[in-house]
Order: structure tokens, then sequence, then C-alpha cells
């Protein structure tokens, strides 16, 4: 066999499917060397009864593991969205228990810190200064959708999207009592001290300053199409963003000012609210099913994650044809599946 096959053939071997074989979590994919290492914490809500935070190595193998209490869980909505973020300084976990409140646990499972409201959802950050940042998506006009407390908990800046974009550019035709005026996904505090927030309802990725001034606004790509149901625009290199769209489900690689230059769109691929970029460029996303780590250019999936025994199709509700009183609790299927992921590095 002369040097050109043996390379072809190494090349297929590195992704080809590779699905570990213990455990609760399979790994479907694993191109080694072209992953990037580490370990991978996500939230949990397969069962939204029993919401849980994991985090696995590269093997798929959970390396810790948090079952979050129920006196927590109870009058909260695990299911919707329940964010996860890693504490690089203290090695804590930060979450969000939509509905009920922030909290900070230790690596035993001890709570250090939380936060009690009820106005809480999807995205909670630790900034650099101590506080913390966290939005609400199930808002009435006039409600703050994005709120920065100190670690006493003491509000010291608020965001609300009335305020500062007009409400005729709402572009969700959904009612305000059931789905949240802007329904804000996420906001992120950036080194430039803008903060990045993403308006769902208004198919609208915006920075705003300390004002709440508008500063940067993308909800028209330079092909024409809004940026619709917009999730979680994070940063990539060389100042490119990446973003997913519902209804279609599509992943995003776009200049600032729109322009598409990669874009991800396949069946098998349901509901991304999540991204990350990493160290070695790829990208880490969140679908509700998996995890995926694909390569720039979204055209391969380096790793992938997956739990065992789990039926896609019955994220979605019922089965056809099932009767009523046997559906389960929600047929939403942003009730079950992960949420989240982050890739931590290897330590």
């Amino acid at each position: 066999m002369n040097r050109r096959l043996i390379l072809c053939f190494l090349a297929i071997l590195i992704f080809l499917p590779c699905r570990a074989s213990a455990g609760e979590y399979a790994i479907d994919v694993h191109a080694r060397g072209k992953a990037c290492p580490g370990t991978t914490l996500f939230a949990e809500t397969m069962d939204p009864r029993r919401p849980k935070i994991v985090e696995v190595d590269m093997d798929g193998r959970v390396v810790w593991e948090y079952a979050v209490p129920q006196d927590i869980a109870r009058g909260g909505r695990p299911g919707q969205a329940m964010d996860v973020e890693w504490i690089p300084d203290t090695d804590h976990i930060l979450f969000v228990m939509p509905f009920k409140g922030i909290f900070e646990v230790d690596r035993q499972g001890a709570i250090v810190w939380r936060h009690l409201t009820d106005r809480v959802s999807h995205d909670a950050d630790r900034l650099r200064n101590g506080n913390t940042l966290y939005t609400f998506a199930w808002e009435k006009k006039g409600d703050p959708e994005v709120t920065e407390i100190t670690p006493n908990g003491d509000v010291v800046w608020q965001w609300i999207a009335s305020d500062h974009i007009a409400p005729d550019q709402r572009r969700h035709k959904g009612a305000v009592d059931r789905d949240g005026f802007a329904h804000v996904n996420g906001a992120t505090r950036l080194d430039n001290g803008l903060t990045r927030i993403s308006l769902r309802n208004f198919f609208t990725a915006v920075e705003v300053d300390r004002n709440g001034d508008v500063a940067w606004s993308l909800s028209t790509l330079h092909n024409g199409r809004r940026v619709r149901y917009v999730h979680d625009p994070r940063t990539l290199p060389g100042d490119n963003l990446v973003l997913s769209t519902h209804a279609p489900q599509v992943i995003l690689v776009t200049t600032r000012e729109g322009q598409v230059l990669h874009k991800l769109k396949k069946p098998d691929i349901h509901l991304v609210r999540a991204h990350q970029a990493l160290p070695n460029g790829n990208i880490l996303v969140t679908d509700v099913d998996k995890i995926m780590e694909l390569t720039p250019n979204l055209g391969k999936v380096v790793w992938q994650l997956s739990k065992r025994g789990v039926d896609t199709v019955s994220l979605s509700g019922p089965k056809p044809g099932a009767p009523r009183h046997n559906a389960p609790r929600t047929v939403d299927p942003r009730e079950n599946g992960f949420y989240k992921a982050r890739r931590i590095p290897a330590r």
C-alpha cells in the first residue's frame, strides 16, 4: 500500500463515527487531534422533573455531576432554558433555575451563592468585576430584559427594550403574555464595555452602551434575509459572529455587517440555542438532542455527544396516534434536552 493510500485511509478513520461503548452518554464522533481537548459542561433536562448538570471528558465519561436539589427545581421551570456556566477563577458552576433564581455551586455540591428571583431565564454570567448579568425572556413590554446585580443582589444596571427600540419592530406575532415582549435569550458583556443582547422576538441582535443606547445591531443579512428568532450571537476570531436562527433552523457565521461566510442547515439539527468559540478555532454547538464541535467553516463535525436511549422524535411530544391522556407534561421540545454546553480547558 503506497503512502498516499495510507494517508487517505487514516483520514477516513479520523472522521468515521466513533461511538463510545460505556456510560450514559455516547460519543458519536471524535476526530482525535481535530477536536479541542478539555471537558464539556452542560445542563441536561431530558427529564425536566430531575434536572442535572453534567461534566464529561472527551470520551463521554462523567467526571462531575450535580443533581439539582428538588427544593431548587420545585417552583422553577428547568426546561425553560436552564443556563449553566463555569467560573474559571473559582472552578465553581453558576446555573439558572428559570423563574426561581441564580445559584453558584462548588465542586462538593454546596450552594455558595444565590440570588432568588422569579424573573430570570436563559442566561446568567459572572462578570469580571464580580457582578452577575442575567436575562428574562417572558417579560411584559416595559419590564427589564437584562439586569446586572452586585454579589449582594443590589441592582446596578438594567436594560429595557421598549426604551430603546420601537415596539413596532417586534416581528414575532405571538401573544406577549405567552411568549414575552422581546424574549431576550442571551446577554454578554463584551471587552469594550458594551453589552450584546439577543432579542428573539425582534429578529435582532444589538450591542448597547451603559446608557442603554444601541451602538450596533444586526437584523438583516446581506442576502436580505432576516435573522429570524436569533439565538446566542458569539464573537469569533476576526471579529466575525456565529449565531443561530430558527424557523428555519440555520447556523450562520457572518461578518458584523451581515455578510454570510458559512451556513449549516441539516434536517438532523433541530433546535440550536448556544455556541462557544473554542481556542482551536472550532465552534461548540448545543442542539436539543446533541452537542457538536464543528470546524470553523461549519463543514465537519469533529466531536459529538448524545444521550443513550433518547428518541429524538419523542422530544417533540407524544407519538402520532397516542391518546391525549398519555401525553407528557409538556409537548414543547424546548423542555427536554441539552442546554448551553461549555468546553472547559484541560487542567
